[in-house]
């Protein structure tokens, strides 16, 4: 029959019926293979946030697709997300104003060192000096610890520290200046010397300090002497020292001070404002002789000497008054005496014979 395709093939060969259906059935499993990847491992659910508005995306995983072989859906990406646009500030350079800086003094010098050295121990400051050197910051706090050498004790702080004990603890609100003290233990003990006036003369001492800070050993025995400067004579001991012997003897069994006391050779003597460099002078109305005369070369007289003055009113005068140091002896009195331990002042006062006789007799007529 025309239009029947011919089993048998192009040739008239017959192709069999089972060889057709095992082409088919292989045809068809070829084209159910699917191959499977390895799906990502979900063990936990990270939850990001996304800002803008996305398409629905189908889940490649869903049961859905599970056994297909069609092609996976086309994922449709998010919308582009636009942050706010950043605009940056002005830059600004921030630089910290210096603390308040103070100086730190002992005894009115700066300190300038973590150990200060001190007349028998010293001071260890727990802060040493900032910048600039020798000074301290607002703020800072400084614990001074006093630490006495050896034969000797603290004794007490001074000036801004008032702390009893050993160590003083300093705020650094401003200037600070403090002192410390050491004393000698018992056993060693410290002698003052003075002379008077300065310039008098000077103390020989023997034998001379051997103990720490210039100090002697209980018990040491010292022999004092005094040599007079030009001009000057020692005139006697004060203090632990008595008398007027140049030399003196001590004991050092506790701290002593000793006074040796100086005078001038030679002492001026005055009278009426006319001071007097030889036998004697002239007053005005009358004459004053002066005994012993003056020393030409000193123009004063010794020192302790004893002085005479003799008044010799003019014709027709009296003497009426004394005054200075002759202040005391009768109004009409001829002599006065002095001791020359110092410069002298004497006042002595003239009238005439008739106003004293008339100057008595109106008294004696008073009621």
């Amino acid at each position: 029959m025309k239009g029947t395709p011919d089993p048998r093939g192009p040739r008239g060969k017959i192709i069999p019926w089972s060889i057709i259906a095992a082409v088919a059935l292989l045809t068809a499993a070829c084209f159910n293979i699917i191959v499977e990847e390895p799906q990502p491992k979900r063990d936990a659910l990270t939850v990001m946030p996304v800002f803008g508005e996305l398409n629905s995306i189908p889940d490649p995983l869903s049961s859905n697709q599970g056994t297909s072989n069609s092609p996976a859906p086309e994922l449709v990406p998010a919308n582009t997300i636009v942050g706010p646009t950043v605009i940056p500030g002005p830059l600004f350079t921030i630089t910290p104003e210096p603390l308040p800086a103070y100086r730190l003094s002992v005894r009115g010098v700066p300190a300038i060192d973590s150990i200060l050295a001190l007349d028998g121990g010293r001071v260890e400051v727990s802060l040493p000096p900032r910048e600039p050197a020798g000074r301290y910051w607002d703020g800072d706090v400084i614990h001074l610890t006093a630490i006495p050498e050896e034969g000797y004790r603290f004794d007490a702080w001074g000036g801004d520290c008032i702390n009893d004990g050993n160590v003083c603890t300093l705020t650094i609100d401003g200037n600070k200046d403090f002192s410390a003290g050491f004393v000698p233990l018992d056993g060693f003990f410290e002698l003052d010397v003075v002379a008077d006036p300065a310039g008098g003369g000077q103390v020989q001492v023997q034998p001379s300090p051997v103990a720490p800070g210039g100090r002697y050993v209980d018990g040491t025995h010292l022999e004092l002497k005094t040599i007079d400067s030009e001009g000057f004579g020692f005139t006697g001991w004060g203090g632990a020292c008595a008398g007027d012997h140049r030399d003196c003897r001590i004991v050092m069994d506790t701290d002593k001070a000793v006074t040796a006391r100086f005078a001038p050779d030679f002492y001026t003597l005055t009278i009426n404002r006319t001071l007097v460099d030889g036998a004697g002078v002239s007053v005005g109305h009358g004459q004053i002789a002066v005994f012993p005369f003056v020393d030409p070369p000193n123009k004063g007289f010794a020192r302790s000497a004893i002085v005479s003055l003799t008044v010799d009113p003019d014709a027709g005068y009296v003497v009426v008054n004394w005054g200075g140091d002759c202040l005391g002896l009768a109004p009409d009195a001829l002599e006065c005496t002095l001791i020359m331990d110092g410069d002298k002042l004497v006042e002595v006062t003239f009238a005439e014979e008739a106003a004293e006789e008339a100057a008595e007799e109106a008294a004696d007529d008073r009621p």
